[in-house]
């Protein structure tokens, strides 16, 4: 899987160029399209690089979204019915690059977190509007909630 920095970099950089942010609050079905269909395509190279048969396609999911407007740094944590995962930017991105490249993967399979995860059919990004930042330094400018068969509202 040493094409996946790569991959998540394009990512990254699709949905800066765009005109919807990934932390669009509210955003109709045609503003969050184009992040659903990069976060998908990364979902189906992950899954074809690791052989993953079940791997659902995501939604953007309202739910999820107002659940994540509502957390604050500190709240870091998985809930009952989503997991939780640092929304990806170039600076981490970065970081992520300075790993031994066997290293890679694994660093950012766990920076995707339930994003990565087959079982997940929804998620939903939001910003951080205060400073935030992990433990070694790295700023985190929002998080991105998946979960498992919610209903969108």
């Amino acid at each position: 899987m040493k094409f996946l920095p790569i991959l998540i970099l394009l990512l990254i950089s699709y949905s800066s160029e765009s005109e919807v942010s990934i932390f669009q609050h509210g955003a109709t079905e045609m503003e969050t399209e184009p992040i659903v269909h990069s976060m998908n395509w990364l979902r189906k190279k992950i899954a074809e690089e690791r052989n993953i048969a079940n791997m659902n396609e995501l939604k953007w999911d309202h739910h999820l979204e107002q659940i994540a407007e509502s957390l604050k740094c500190g709240d870091m944590e998985n809930g009952p019915d989503y997991m939780v995962s640092i929304a990806p930017n170039e600076k981490l991105i970065n970081q992520i690059f300075k790993i031994p490249l066997k290293k890679q993967d694994k660093a950012i399979l766990k920076v995707l977190g339930g994003l990565a995860a087959p079982g997940q059919t929804g998620f939903a990004c939001a910003e951080f509007f205060e400073k935030c930042s992990r433990k070694d330094g790295v700023e985190i400018d929002g998080i991105c909630l998946s979960g498992p068969n919610l209903k969108n509202v």
